[in-house]
C-alpha cells in the first residue's frame, strides 16, 4: 500500500511540474477581478472597479509604484486588496503604468507629479463623479501621491494613504546612516557633486528590471530559496498556495485609514 501512495505521489509531481513549466498560465488565479479601462494615454491604463454595493461617493485610487505587477492588487480571487474595498462599498480605481522600459528614460519625479497622475485624477474624477478621491500610494507610489497632493492645487485628495515609502531615507537604521554620511561629503565638495551630477553618463543611471528584481531577492535570499523548496516538496498538491499572514495584515491596516 505504501509503495502505491509513493508511486501515485510521484505521478502527481510529474503531472504539476509538467503543469508549472509547461502551462503556467492554468494554474494563474491573480487578477481574476472583473474591471474596465476608463482611460489611457502615453501606455498608461486606468482600471475602475465597481463597488459590489457603493456605500462612499470618494472613489478610491491606488497609483502604483513604477516596478511592479499589477497582481499584487489582486492576487487571488479570496485575498485581493481590490475586492477587500469594493465589498466594502468603494469604487476602486488603478493607475496602471503598464511596462516602462529603456524609451522611458527621459521621465522623471516631475512627469508623474505634473503631467501623468494629474491626468488620470481627472479622468477619475470625471468617470466617477466625485470632485474629491481617496488616494493611496505604496512604496515609490507613496512618494509619487504625497507630492502630488502637496504640489498641485486645487487639491483633490480628501484622504491620503501612504504606506511603506521611504519618506526619509535617513531613518532606515544603517544604511540610512551610511546615505547621510555620503550626502555630507558630496554636498561639501563642488567638484565631486560636478563629477557625479554632470560627468555620470545618463546610460549608466538606468538598470534593466532585472537587476531590480534580484535586489529584493538579495534582501532575503534565504526567504526566497524556502519558498522554491516549499514549492517542490508540495508538488503533488495542486491547491498548494503560499499564503501569508503579511498579506491580511497590510489589508487590515488600509481598512482603517478610510
Amino acid at each position: 500500500m505504501k509503495r502505491l501512495k509513493s508511486l501515485v505521489s510521484e505521478q502527481s509531481q510529474i503531472k504539476h511540474l509538467s503543469t508549472r513549466l509547461f502551462h503556467p498560465k492554468t494554474l494563474v488565479l491573480s487578477q481574476s477581478t472583473h474591471f474596465e479601462v476608463i482611460g489611457q494615454f502615453n501606455g498608461t491604463r486606468i482600471r475602475y472597479y465597481a463597488a459590489a454595493q457603493k456605500r462612499f461617493k470618494e472613489p478610491l485610487v491606488f497609483v502604483a509604484p513604477l516596478a511592479i505587477n499589477m497582481a499584487i492588487y489582486d492576487l487571488y480571487p479570496y485575498r485581493s486588496l481590490i475586492k477587500h474595498f469594493q465589498n466594502a462599498g468603494f469604487d476602486v480605481y488603478l493607475v496602471d503604468w503598464g511596462r516602462l522600459g529603456f524609451k522611458d528614460r527621459h521621465l522623471n519625479f516631475l512627469s508623474f507629479i505634473e503631467d501623468f497622475i494629474p491626468k488620470a485624477i481627472e479622468v477619475i474624477r470625471t468617470h466617477s463623479g466625485s470632485s474629491q478621491i481617496s488616494l493611496h500610494g505604496w512604496s515609490m507610489a507613496g512618494i509619487f501621491v504625497t507630492l502630488y497632493t502637496a504640489h498641485n492645487q486645487p487639491n483633490y485628495v480628501k484622504n491620503l494613504i501612504v504606506l511603506g515609502s521611504p519618506i526619509n531615507s535617513y531613518a532606515s537604521g544603517y544604511i540610512g546612516k551610511l546615505y547621510r554620511t555620503i550626502n555630507n561629503a558630496i554636498s561639501h565638495n563642488k567638484k565631486l557633486q560636478q563629477r557625479i551630477y554632470s560627468g555620470l553618463p545618463k546610460r549608466l543611471i538606468h538598470t534593466p528590471g532585472i537587476l531590480n528584481s534580484l535586489g529584493f531577492k538579495i534582501l532575503d535570499p534565504k526567504g526566497w530559496f524556502d519558498g522554491h523548496i516549499q514549492l517542490l516538496k508540495n508538488l503533488a498538491n495542486s491547491n498548494m498556495r503560499c499564503d501569508s499572514f503579511k498579506s491580511h495584515m497590510i489589508i487590515n491596516k488600509l481598512s482603517k485609514f478610510l
